[in-house]
């Protein structure tokens, strides 16, 4: 089940317009730290668990829509796959695992922890 959502995921929420994000999950970090943002690095921003799990906590927030719209599929991918039993406590992601994947609104079945208290 997860798999369909996954992959209905990357269609919905495909662009072709965006190739490259404007702010990456690595510069959206950078500026959360008063640093410089690095141009985007091939390598150095391909989008995997780990570097979901190294830069989203501070990046998402400085996001631009369209740099949302680009890693929105890898982010509900990374999402359904772990859930929130494997989830780092600290980690800015989790899935509400009350909701029902099968709906039609995908988006409102993730949202974004943004107090590690909660």
């Amino acid at each position: 089940m997860n798999q369909e959502v996954i992959d209905r995921a990357y269609t919905v929420f495909h662009c072709d317009k965006v190739k490259i994000p404007l702010m990456t999950l690595r510069a959206g970090d950078a500026v959360d730290s008063y640093d410089l943002t690095p141009p985007y690095d091939e390598q150095l921003d391909q989008v995997n668990d780990d570097y979901i799990q190294k830069y989203a906590y501070f990046a998402l927030p400085h996001l631009d829509s369209l740099s949302w719209l680009y890693y929105l599929p890898f982010l509900i991918d990374y999402l359904l796959r772990h859930g929130t039993a494997e989830a780092d406590p600290e980690s800015s992601l989790a899935v509400d695992v009350r909701c029902d994947l099968l709906t039609e609104n995908l988006p409102d079945c993730l949202y974004l922890q943004q107090n590690k208290n909660l």
